[in-house]
């Protein structure tokens, strides 16, 4: 699992590894660019199409951000139905689901 942060307080940074159940001593803080973490950045008239094509052939995680929470509904559907193993996460997940796919 991999959390990230524009910028976060030591203290904020210890709640959210706490939260998400980390180690200890498994904080890197450094610079976004690293070149084990490709971000791209894509125009694109069909962004499912181009989506999938960026997909397919890697068989690593990734981490896709949309603007909604409908739209991450939307996609971890889409995806699964392609054959991705896809889940969606936003702010509005009750404590519950979030319980439930541990991110509490």
């Amino acid at each position: 699992m991999l959390a990230l942060s524009a910028s976060v307080t030591h203290k904020t940074a210890n709640d959210i590894m706490e939260k998400l159940h980390f180690r200890k001593g498994r904080l890197i803080q450094s610079s976004f660019q690293r070149e084990n973490i490709i971000c791209k950045l894509i125009r694109s008239e069909n962004k499912s199409r181009d989506l999938l094509y960026y997909l397919d052939p890697s068989p690593k995680s990734a981490l896709i951000y949309v603007r909604s929470r409908a739209k991450s509904q939307e996609l971890a559907g889409r995806l699964s139905d392609e054959g991705f193993a896809a889940a969606y996460y936003h702010a509005g997940l009750s404590l519950q689901e979030k319980k439930r796919r541990k991110l509490v």
